[in-house]
């Protein structure tokens, strides 16, 4: 092997350094005069089209859908710099958000600065949000056990705790069991009127039972050997209003629609997951790998289809990403009166006219979008969005913390931290009462009541109630 002075070693690595530089240059001529949240108010001021901002700003460094446009400064300086490892997810820096009305004009926009994630150096939404006080169970039966899942269902809330040998439901506060039934199931739901509940147990069978008293009435898919022998709990089970048709996800058969009623499947879509029906049991969203799919329930035709984003997290899609994005594209919620429907992902936040929506699959009728901070873990987009019961209002809980949306005022009420991270969350129907499960166990919330602020160099204050 020749001999190479250190001096020629650090001039090739110095030419090749160079070389990545141009050729970063190249690939990302647009990231190199984003340095600061002038560059965003100079193109409101002087630029005020989609083509125009595109132009100035590059492709959007997290997610471009239509009328909805999301730049993240500090994944496209790292791109801009040629950097090959993955930065930390969710440090966002500086991001800005542009909606666009149907001729391409800028009809609103959204700044953020520093301080969306949870990094030391950049200040941390979370540190520097209110701090939910949150609360455990109270002692006794609903909270003795470590819950997988929990959510509110029924007309009345009840608080449905899903535990690794059974399904217990609770009154709303938690402090009383009104139904358990004992087994391993993987998914559970309730219908919105309270008269029925379904549930897919460990030999994949899925069944209909009385809402009150959780005894068995119809068996709806018979136990089967076929799909996965290994799944995650909390697969998704969606009833209609009214309990009239169940959607659920099915490891043999993907997503199955059933008319209760009859009993008979009305719909089958493989590779499907994370099903949610309309109000009217007419539509059913869904997830794959190519996105959201807006579903006719009694056609079966695809009405709109909304791609995944092309530059989630703000970093170029690679295989490792693409899977990770298959189930974690975001959650979405239909309106009390189906008129609308809320999608929420990692960072943002939208609310479609479901008209507009279907006549134009999914490039027209953005009505909200609005900006949410997340925290660094990646893997994990928004736990739960869910519309008030009078259609007023939204929240959205992700991996650290909860926002509630005024619709009406077009304008976000709060956001807080969470002092765990949300493994799931639910709402009541009036949105005065949350439920995360977090890593550090169950936690309720009056929503909106806040702890004190810790003392000057103390200690943060404990969730109120413990």
């Amino acid at each position: 092997m020749p001999f190479e002075s250190p001096a020629r070693r650090h001039g090739t690595r110095a030419l090749l350094l160079l070389a990545a530089a141009a050729a970063s240059a190249c690939i990302f001529p647009h990231f190199r005069h984003l340095e600061h949240v002038d560059d965003v108010q100079r193109v409101l001021e002087g630029q005020t089209t989609r083509e125009e901002v595109r132009d100035r700003l590059g492709a959007p460094g997290m997610v471009d859908t239509p009328g909805l446009y999301v730049y993240d400064w500090e994944k496209a300086k790292a791109l801009a710099g040629g950097y090959s490892y993955m930065a930390a997810m969710g440090h966002t820096g500086t991001r800005a958000l542009f909606v666009f009305d149907d001729d391409g004009r800028v009809a609103r926009a959204e700044i953020q600065g520093t301080g969306q994630g949870e990094k030391e150096e950049t200040g941390g939404a979370a540190k520097a949000l209110p701090r939910a006080a949150t609360a455990p169970l109270p002692s006794g039966e609903c909270g003795e056990k470590r819950t997988a899942r929990a959510w509110f269902a029924g007309p009345e809330p009840r608080l449905v705790l899903h535990h690794a040998d059974g399904i217990r439901v609770c009154d709303a506060r938690g402090s009383r069991v009104v139904g358990d039934l004992q087994g391993k199931f993987y998914g559970f739901a309730l219908s919105p009127d309270g008269r029925l509940a379904a549930t897919y147990d460990h030999e994949k069978s899925l069944t209909l039972r009385s809402g009150s008293t959780l005894e068995r009435l119809r068996e709806l898919e018979p136990p089967s050997t076929v799909g996965l022998s290994l799944v995650r709990w909390g697969l998704g089970i969606s009833f209609s209003s009214d309990g009239g048709r169940v959607a659920a996800y099915l490891t043999n058969h993907g997503i199955t629609v059933y008319d209760t009623a009859t009993g008979e499947a009305v719909l089958r879509l493989p590779d499907r997951w994370s099903p949610r029906l309309s109000p009217d049991g007419t539509l059913l969203v869904s997830k794959a790998k190519t996105g959201f799919f807006l579903t006719e329930v009694d056609t079966g035709r695809d009405v709109a289809v909304r791609p995944p984003p092309k530059y989630p997290y703000g970093i170029a899609q690679d295989p490792y990403l693409a899977r990770s994005l298959s189930v974690s594209l975001g959650s979405t919620a239909f309106s009390p009166d189906g008129k609308r429907l809320a999608v929420a992902s990692c960072a943002h936040a939208e609310v479609w006219d479901l008209g507009t929506m279907l006549s134009s699959g999914w490039k027209r009728g953005l009505q909200e979008a609005f900006l949410l901070p997340f925290s660094s873990v990646f893997g994990v987009c928004a736990a739960a969005v869910m519309f008030s019961s009078d259609g007023a209002s939204l929240a959205i809980a992700n991996e650290g913390s909860v926002t509630l949306y005024d619709l009406l005022k077009h304008e976000v009420r709060g956001s807080y931290a969470i002092p765990a991270l949300t493994i799931d969350a639910s709402f009541t129907p009036d949105l005065t009462t949350a439920a995360f499960v977090t890593r550090a166990g169950l936690l309720t919330w009056e929503v909106g009541k806040v702890s004190p602020p810790a003392p000057e160099g103390g200690p943060t204050a404990p969730p109120a109630g413990s």
